[in-house]
């Protein structure tokens, strides 16, 4: 195998950990998997990372970074510019669902990690405070985001589940 850069294989084995878990689901995501996927060794992998689970902590981190990313600039209007905080609460409820059904592995991963045999690290515990901190600056207060959110997520976990009559693309706030 050619060698990998150094500096590239984390990016290399993230984006190739999301592919397998895409494909495959989480239980695809394995060692011989990712290192297929990415074309590196399994050592490569356990080198970086330690263990799966540090690989897959690591994937966790960079989606919430995704996910904050399409909140903040989604369809090319900055939260900041939607309007009132009721109409800027109601777009990033909106944008945050339209990811998750978009994203349904890596949502389920980010949320349920320890289903996943993932303790969060610092790390992916900042990067989920930072997002919820996105929709609290987005209501009227810290609280009244956290209960929108919360509802939301709820309403996303039980449609990404197969639970909510009608589906994701359903889900309204």
């Amino acid at each position: 195998m050619p060698r990998t850069s150094t500096i590239e294989l984390p990016r290399i084995l993230a984006a190739a950990a999301r592919r397998v878990l895409n494909g495959a689901g989480p239980a695809g995501v394995t060692y011989r998997a990712v290192a297929a996927e990415a074309g590196v060794t399994v050592r490569s992998i356990q080198n970086r990372f330690g263990s799966m689970a540090g690989l897959l902590d690591y994937v966790a981190v960079r989606g919430f970074a995704e996910l904050s990313g399409a909140i903040m600039t989604g369809e090319g209007v900055p939260l900041t510019e939607v309007g009132p905080p009721a109409d800027t609460l109601a777009t990033a409820l909106d944008r945050y669902r339209r990811w998750a059904v978009a994203n349904p592995e890596l949502h389920r991963l980010m949320f349920d990690a320890p289903a996943h045999c993932v303790t969060p690290s610092p790390t992916t515990r900042r990067a989920a405070a930072d997002l919820f901190g996105l929709f609290a600056g987005a209501a009227r207060s810290r609280d009244d985001g956290h209960r929108a959110f919360a509802e939301m997520h709820g309403r996303v976990q039980l449609a990404l589940s197969g639970l909510c009559p009608g589906g994701p693309s359903t889900i309204e706030f």
